[in-house]
């Protein structure tokens, strides 16, 4: 137990196994509400170690056990994890049925913490297609839904993502707005990963600044970070983003050593539209002699 809460990701992943293992042992068992509480509460470990077929695995099992008993909350939590998943694999056009599915039932029962969480998911949906206005709507209405949830981490995630959308837009006051408060909520829980995920938009927004010395000293401390916890997911974005920062700052070997890692743990965890586009940011790195990288590096702020 001593190991558990001290690295809860890695006493999981030592588990893994046994715990995959478990939720369908409980599906056969016919022990429905077990199976998906313990499906989703897995893909905190699924998502940070790139276990996408985990993810898949377990939540099929799961759902076929909560559609037989008639679980409403569970076919809810279910098909908006599954949601989540297509999001992660970036298959945004599939993710907005299953989003869409949960959110109805979740609202039939009452659940408002479901409701935000999908919320907060189809917002993602709008941003990738463009429509950002549309999104921090989404976003405003999952962010009063976690705090009706009292569910702080929720709304600190809610806030990371609004003071993105404020980033491209150029709107700097704001997003350090919701970059502090969502620093602050994250601290206060003792939540290391909200943390670099607040880290890393602040490092982005004084990168979009220009400000690329500050940037590069904000996403290495992200980095450290992320290493630390064994987060794949998120080490392979910040090293992404330290690429950019060499790259602007004309450091170019260390530009493409920072990508090439990068691209490397993309493939490792099978991310490969991830992987081809840092190794188009390699191609940028060693062909831009120019200043119009900042223009044509904007893209690289989409995730």
């Amino acid at each position: 137990m001593q190991r558990c809460r001290r690295d809860p990701l890695g006493w999981l992943e030592s588990e893994q196994n046994n715990l995959v293992n478990a939720v369908e042992l409980a599906a056969r068992s016919g022990l429905d509400e077990l199976c998906w509480e313990l499906a989703t509460t897995l893909v905190t470990l699924f998502e940070a170690r790139g276990r996408a077929d985990l993810w898949e695995r377990t939540h099929l099992v799961a759902l076929t056990a909560v559609q037989e008993a008639g679980n409403e909350r569970g076919q809810a939590a279910v098909l908006g994890s599954l949601g989540t998943l297509h999001l992660y694999r970036g298959e945004h056009e599939a993710a907005g049925p299953y989003l869409t599915s949960a959110l109805e039932i979740f609202e039939r029962v009452g659940d408002v913490r479901g409701q935000a969480l999908c919320l907060r998911d189809l917002a993602r949906t709008e941003r990738r297609h463009g429509d950002d206005d549309r999104a921090l709507v989404l976003y405003g209405s999952a962010e009063r839904n976690f705090v009706r949830a009292h569910d702080a981490i929720g709304r600190a995630y809610v806030l990371g993502e609004m003071a993105h959308i404020m980033m491209r837009r150029a709107d700097f006051a704001r997003t350090r707005s919701y970059l502090d408060e969502a620093l602050g909520i994250c601290r206060a829980a003792g939540f290391d990963r909200g943390q670099a995920l607040a880290l890393r938009r602040l490092g982005q927004m004084l990168m979009y600044q220009q400000r690329y010395e500050a940037a590069e000293r904000t996403l290495l401390e992200v980095l450290a970070m992320v290493a630390a916890s064994g987060d794949l997911v998120g080490e392979g974005y910040v090293l992404h983003d330290l690429g950019r920062v060499n790259a602007h700052l004309r450091r170019m070997e260390q530009a493409v050593q920072y990508y090439s890692r990068s691209a490397r743990i993309r493939e490792r965890i099978l991310d490969h539209s991830g992987a081809a586009a840092v190794r188009a940011g390699i191609v940028v790195a060693l062909g831009s002699a120019t200043g119009s990288m900042r223009e044509r590096d904007l893209s690289g702020f989409a995730r």
